[in-house]
């Protein structure tokens, strides 16, 4: 019996383990949230999450998108986080308006977005000769 240990995963186990990522990332980006909306700790929520989208750009480099159950999860992530920035915004607007960390966050999502869309690994590209 021969006991195999991997540590380092193949360029086969890339989109698994991208995707794997994306799940981390959206815990991780979610509670660094709640920390930053709650106002008690504003440069860590806002440390945490920019670990977070840096994090999901490993996921997303990795290959998390070429499966289309990493596609969804990768870009479900996005999403919710978008939806848990725009919803404080509409609770509480005075209040937010002016907060560091709702801006920062805001910028880091908005850089995140512009990142993969410049990367153009996600738009779909015509062979020649079609």
């Amino acid at each position: 019996m021969r006991l195999s240990l991997r540590i380092v995963p193949s360029k086969t186990d890339y989109p698994r383990l991208g995707v794997w990522i994306f799940c981390i990332t959206w815990l991780f980006g979610n509670v660094a949230l709640i920390i930053g909306f709650n106002g008690t700790a504003d440069v860590p929520g806002l440390c945490g999450f920019a670990i977070a989208c840096v994090a999901w750009w490993v996921g997303y480099a990795m290959g998390g998108t070429k499966s289309l159950i990493g596609k969804a999860i990768g870009f479900l992530v996005i999403g919710i986080w978008i939806l848990g920035i725009f919803g404080a915004a509409v609770s509480s607007f005075h209040h937010y308006i002016t907060d560091l960390f709702f801006w920062g966050s805001t910028a880091e999502v908005f850089l995140l977005v512009i990142a993969t869309a410049v990367s153009g690994q996600y738009f779909i590209r015509a062979e020649p000769g079609q």
